[in-house]
């Protein structure tokens, strides 16, 4: 569902699914094949969706 979408799209996509999710303030991004995680906050996820070419979380 989310593959081949940027990180800064998932709460849209997510919050399209149910709108409960639309009212958290962070989410995990998994990179599987580095085995590691992190918690981006709604500030974060924000700056990235306005800045997407700058993002590390491409």
């Amino acid at each position: 569902m989310l593959r081949g979408n940027t990180v800064s799209d998932a709460p849209l996509i997510i919050g399209s699914l149910d709108p409960c999710y639309s009212c958290t303030d962070r989410m995990t991004v998994v990179d599987v094949r580095k085995k590691k995680s992190k918690v981006v906050p709604y500030k974060e996820l924000e700056r990235y969706s306005i800045e997407r070419k700058n993002s590390p979380l491409k």
